[in-house]
Formats: C-alpha cells, sequence, structure tokens
C-alpha cells in the first residue's frame, strides 16, 4: 500500500510541476509578445492561473470567440476571487470591443459582485452603461425620424380613398349624374 501512495504522490507532483513549467514558459512567450506560442504553452497548464493566462493570450490574439468559454469556465467554477473577477472583467472587455454592450455591462457587474473594490471594472461598467444609453437615444431618434409603418399604411389607404372617390365621380359626370354602386 505504501508503495502505491508513494507513486500517486510522486505522480501528482510531477504533474503539478510540469504545468508549473508550461506556465512559466508560457509567461516568457507572453511577455515576448509571442501569443501563440504563450496559447500553447498554457493550454498544458490546467490550472486556473493557466487557464486565465490562456484566455489572455487568446484575446492578444483578437481570438475572443475561444477566449469567452475559457473565462465563462473560469468565471463558474474558480475558487480564487481575484482570478474569478478577472474573469468577468475580461469577458467584459470582449464584450464592449464586439460592441455588445448588455453583456459587457452584465460582465463587469459581475466582476464587481466578486471584487467591489475594482476600480477599473467599476470605470468600465461606467463607460459601457453610458456608451448604451448614448445608442439607445440613438434608437429613438432614428425610430422619431423613420415613418411608423401604421402611418405609412394609413396614408397609403387614405390616397387610394381618394383615388377612388374622383373616379366615382368622373365615371357619375358621363353616365349624367347617377349614382355607382359598388360592386365588391
Amino acid at each position: 500500500m505504501k508503495p502505491l501512495l508513494a507513486l500517486v504522490f510522486f505522480l501528482v507532483t510531477l504533474f503539478a510541476t510540469a504545468q508549473n513549467a508550461a506556465i512559466r514558459k508560457g509567461n516568457e512567450y507572453y511577455r515576448n509578445g509571442d501569443f501563440a506560442l504563450a496559447e500553447i504553452q498554457y493550454r498544458f497548464a490546467g490550472t486556473g492561473t493557466g487557464q486565465f493566462n490562456l484566455a489572455n493570450a487568446l484575446i492578444q490574439q483578437k481570438k475572443y470567440r475561444d477566449a469567452l468559454p475559457v473565462l465563462q469556465k473560469l468565471a463558474i467554477s474558480e475558487k480564487d476571487v481575484k482570478v474569478k473577477a478577472a474573469a468577468y472583467y475580461n469577458a467584459g472587455v470582449i464584450y464592449s470591443r464586439q460592441k455588445d454592450l448588455q453583456r459587457s455591462i452584465d460582465a463587469y457587474k459581475a466582476s464587481l459582485r466578486v471584487d467591489p473594490t475594482d476600480v477599473q471594472a467599476r470605470e468600465n461598467l461606467q463607460k459601457a452603461l453610458l456608451e448604451w444609453k448614448q445608442q439607445q437615444a440613438e434608437k429613438r431618434q432614428q425610430r422619431k425620424l423613420l415613418p411608423s409603418p401604421k402611418s405609412s399604411v394609413e396614408k397609403d389607404l387614405q390616397r387610394l380613398q381618394e383615388k377612388e372617390r374622383q373616379l366615382r365621380q368622373r365615371l357619375q359626370q358621363k353616365q349624367g349624374g347617377k349614382s355607382m354602386e359598388n360592386d365588391w
């Protein structure tokens, strides 16, 4: 039993050492601006920090679709409060870049629920809210400028009724004043 326990302990230690080495190597590539190689190294590191670094490397490569699931998984499962808050924050940044302001706002709020002291999350939330309000005001303004479909249809109907009335008058004059019945 003791040899088996020792083997398990050795393998766990070896695995953890390999993960830490992958994170260190990935960090080195990241610092040098080689985000693709950093991504490869971080994929070997299954820890929260490694996954967070993976998401950052993906963001640097503008692979937002790949980074979002990594961040969402971290935000749900990570125990480290700082990593969890940063995952929500980075998701908010991605959504802001994609102009998905509602999701961006939600992500920044989630980040602040986890870490209420995060000044950057608070500032970005305020910016996203301001941009969202401006967007809503522009949409309202555009709706005011466009004719409503109902009023357009009503105007078309009135024009047709007026044409019909004029046509009836001309036909009535040709027939010598006899009134016409609707045949429909």
